[in-house]
């Protein structure tokens, strides 16, 4: 039945049995056998045998020498079992295992299986760590003393502690942007995506992801962001000198009634007015150089309700006297964790593209509102994870987007504005 041989075909010799054994594995069998008979070792060898077909088979030969009273041995009992489709499946995962490892070797970044515990225990790492980490996976995998999560540089550490407790609580993926101290003290920004592992019970056994060095890019955005800022200047350079001018006249004014006799109420309701108009021209030219000097990168507590009557103030100072500009917030809302540079530079110039698509008696709103996403819905349909959110909404009544250019305003070069003109 295993070999397909009739009792006539195979004959019962010793010689016709190794002749059927594929030559590779004569060796190791026959050595197995010897040293069972001569040392009394167990007897337990796997090999390959010739099938009636020309093909072979896997088997695992086990056996027991009867021997004489003197020890001497005189013939082998044991038994022989098919275990072709256990070493094929052997091999497949060998075989899967080293295609892991190749790929885990070519990544990008490191894949990572942790523990859920205040060290980011490390069981697993790919060979990828050592370029991102400065640290070898030998080094940083358990039972060694590595903390993973003291790479984590200290102002990131409670935004990415908290968004990966929450995932783990929802049972969903975690997607995080934060900086590292790597090896040598080396601050490199990383992107990390994971999800939390369970077993069959739904008890969390580990969460796996992988993490990728976004260093370079963040370079980059960071030097369009600063053209980008020199460039809103440049727009808002002709209504800040405008508006400095209007701030600068009573001053100038002020300053010639001074020289002139007058009571000392009426003085010093002239030096009011002076200092009124100085503290406004100061708080013009702070607002101009925070912007424009920025602080790349500062993840902060930032409070949305106070970034957007920055940019209200900026905006009623600079725009066209003819463009009504309204800002709503609806209740009190959350503090949320970010730049808050860049966030008043994506406002910003959201109102300044506002401000070009909209005619004489036009109206930009920026309106805000706190927003729970949970169900699993709801959080496709904004494209991020479930949690709690600030929805902020800028609006005008300018012509408009079609369809088409919708699709392609997070590009980051795409414009639909003339060379020069933005």
């Amino acid at each position: 039945e295993m070999l397909g041989f009739s009792e006539a075909e195979f004959r019962n010799e010793r010689e016709e049995f190794v002749s059927r054994i594929h030559p590779d594995d004569r060796e190791g069998m026959q050595k197995a056998l010897r040293a069972h008979l001569e040392q009394g070792e167990p007897y337990d060898a796997e090999y390959r045998l010739r099938t009636r077909d020309g093909s072979y088979r896997w088997f695992r030969s086990r056996g027991q020498a009867e021997r004489t009273p003197q020890g001497v041995p005189i013939r082998m009992a044991g038994t022989i079992q098919d275990i072709t489709e256990r070493v094929l499946a052997e091999e497949s995962l060998r075989e899967s295992r080293r295609t892991l490892a190749t790929l885990m070797s070519n990544l990008p970044g490191l894949a990572y299986r942790r523990r859920h515990d205040a060290d980011w225990t490390l069981v697993f790492v790919s060979e990828g760590a050592r370029e991102l980490t400065g640290y070898s996976p030998a080094e940083m995998i358990h039972p060694a003393p590595f903390k993973f999560a003291a790479l984590i540089h200290p102002d990131d550490w409670e935004a990415v502690s908290v968004e990966t407790a929450h995932a783990v609580l929802e049972r969903r993926h975690y997607r995080l942007s934060y900086r590292i101290l790597a090896a040598g003290g080396v601050e490199k920004w990383v992107w990390e995506q994971g999800t939390p592992v369970t077993d069959a019970e739904g008890e969390l056994v580990a969460l796996e992801g992988f993490i990728i060095d976004i260093t370079e890019r963040k370079r980059l955005e960071q030097q369009v962001l600063r053209a980008q800022r020199r460039e809103s200047i440049g727009t808002l350079a002709a209504g800040v000198a405008h508006n400095l001018n209007n701030m600068l006249v009573p001053i100038v004014m002020g300053a010639e009634l001074l020289k002139l006799p007058a009571s000392p109420q009426e003085n010093e309701r002239i030096i009011d007015n002076i200092e009124t108009s100085a503290r406004r021209a100061a708080d013009l030219v702070r607002q101009l150089l925070a912007f424009g000097r920025g602080l790349d990168g500062a993840r902060t507590t930032v409070s949305v309700s106070e970034v957007m009557r920055e940019v209200e103030s900026f905006v009623a100072s600079t725009f066209p006297k003819t463009i009504v500009f309204q800002s709503e917030t609806r209740g009190d809302l959350w503090k949320i964790t970010g730049d808050p540079t860049q966030l008043h530079q994506v406002l910003l110039n959201l109102c300044l593209n506002a401000r070009d698509a909209v005619a004489e008696n036009g109206r930009i709103t920026i309106s805000a509102r706190n927003e729970e996403i949970r169900n699993v819905d709801s959080s496709r349909r904004h494209g991020v994870s479930p949690g709690n959110y600030v929805c902020i909404e800028v609006a005008d009544n300018g012509t408009g987007m079609s369809k088409e250019l919708c699709e392609r305003i997070f590009e980051p070069f795409f414009t639909t504005k003339e060379v020069d003109k933005g």
